[in-house]
């Protein structure tokens, strides 16, 4: 922080209002084992695809996009049932 303020004091000050929670590595959760948080994103997408993968793009992609649009139904189908425009988690 000493060498960010001695090129800008608006920075520094910019940075000290931030939680070190949210940006620093020091302050992350030490039982988080992997500093990727897209790791198991990116295994289960990968898991998902499994023969796909070998197909061409155009198949592969239109895969993608069925897989995405079916997502996309099932949770419309299930915000159709709240009772309320905010999310049952929220309300």
């Amino acid at each position: 922080m000493r060498e960010i303020g001695l090129v800008s004091k608006k920075a520094q000050a910019w940075l000290a209002e931030i939680e070190t929670e949210t940006c620093c590595r020091h302050a992350f959760n030490l039982t988080i084992k992997c500093d990727h948080v897209t790791n198991n994103m990116i295994k289960a997408f990968n898991d998902m695809l499994k023969d796909f993968r070998a197909r061409t793009y155009l198949n592969l992609m239109e895969f993608i996009r069925r897989m995405v649009m079916t997502r996309f139904q099932v949770r419309k189908e299930g915000c159709g049932k709240w009772k309320s425009e905010i999310p049952p988690i929220v309300n």
